[in-house]
């Protein structure tokens, strides 16, 4: 979901991000327009480096995920 356009809850609201499905992962871009914040979430981060063609990627875990290890994939 690239919420970046949307100018109103309503509008992220329809999009159906809080339907109660366990079974999916949800990607999130510009997530901090959400009223409400994620609990339970992986933050995965991209970097330019040096290089303007390579990017370096970081992970922070939130609540369920704040253990998670990238060689645990």
């Amino acid at each position: 979901y690239d919420l970046y356009r949307l100018k109103t809850f309503e509008e992220i609201k329809q999009l159906g991000i809080f339907e109660d499905d366990k079974k999916t992962i949800k990607i999130i871009e510009w997530p901090e327009l959400l009223k409400d914040k994620i609990n339970d979430k992986l933050e995965i981060n991209f970097k330019y480096r040096e290089n303007e063609n390579e990017r370096s990627v970081s992970f922070l875990g939130f609540g369920k995920w704040k253990d998670f290890k990238i060689d645990a994939i």
